[in-house]
């Protein structure tokens, strides 16, 4: 899923008045419905100059970005496979390629084509209706649901890459660490975990107590709304991420701006080939 677009600091205070009034997730209901409009023009606009292009319905692309683009749903698409396709061949000749929080399938639509032959393509999410969709129109891709917390429903060691693209920046503490020793037992020897983090391009949102945390290396959250929503947040300064992947070997930090996800860092990762230099994890 796409992050929300950067605002300044008097809207970050509007919408935090309401998520500690418990009302933010009424507001985001009435604004989608202000937005509907236009967003069902521009929807148009796209068919129109695009044939053949099936897209989600308005309520699940709403739901992973908050606004209507369907240009940029596409074209992003697009750039951030490529993208991901040239780090992924980097390292490895095929294999099973796994989007963790796939969403409406803006990036793993596209991989089939970029990625090419001997790789095998999976997309999960929690979301039900963007699943149903993925499983009706991206026909090359395998979906599967998940839930907030793990188990995915592949065995231990069948992965050969996974990546999850703003995923982590809405979930709990307890949740990164969860999931990461799933995802790790998951991952092949030598397999690659890739994901993206609010991290230092990002700080400037946080007030002053979320900010001494983050400045202390502790993982900043901004819940008060049901969690792996979008509204949901998490901050990730370096120290915290570099904890979170304690086992792997870490390949490559890429702070923001990166082509994949907007003000967001990159990290890759790998599981370690050799069992004497992987720490004790375990599939949950």
């Amino acid at each position: 899923m796409l992050p929300e677009v950067d605002g300044s600091m008097l809207k970050q205070a509007a919408v935090r008045l309401l998520r500690h009034a418990g009302i933010l997730p009424y507001a985001e209901l009435l604004r989608f419905r202000l937005a509907l409009r236009e967003g069902r023009e521009k929807r148009r606009l796209f068919e129109g100059a695009h044939p053949g292009v099936e897209l989600p319905p308005e309520d699940v692309i709403y739901d992973a970005w908050g606004w209507f683009d369907w240009e940029g749903y596409w074209t992003s698409g697009q750039t951030a496979a490529l993208y991901l396709a040239r780090i992924i061949k980097t390292y490895l000749a095929g294999g099973r390629v796994l989007e963790w929080g796939c969403g409406p399938a803006r990036i793993v639509r596209h991989l089939p084509d970029t990625l090419g032959a001997g790789f095998e393509i999976i997309g999960t999410d929690y979301n039900t209706n963007a699943i149903a969709w993925c499983r009706e129109y991206v026909k090359a891709v395998r979906f599967e649901e998940n839930r907030l917390a793990p188990p995915l429903p592949f065995e231990a060691g069948s992965i050969a890459c996974i990546y999850a693209i703003s995923v982590f920046t809405h979930l709990s503490e307890a949740e990164h660490y969860a999931w990461i020793r799933h995802l790790f037992g998951l991952l092949e020897p030598g397999g690659l975990l890739i994901f993206s983090t609010h991290s230092d391009a990002t700080r400037h949102r946080l007030f002053g107590g979320e900010r001494r945390a983050y400045e202390r290396g502790e993982l900043v959250v901004r819940g008060n709304v049901e969690e792996g929503r979008r509204a949901y947040l998490a901050y990730h300064p370096v120290p915290f991420v570099q904890r979170l992947l304690n086992g792997f070997e870490l390949v490559r930090h890429e702070p923001s701006p990166v082509p994949i996800s907007y003000l967001q860092d990159l990290w890759i990762a790998r599981k370690p080939v050799s069992n004497s230099n992987v720490s004790s994890r375990s599939v949950s």
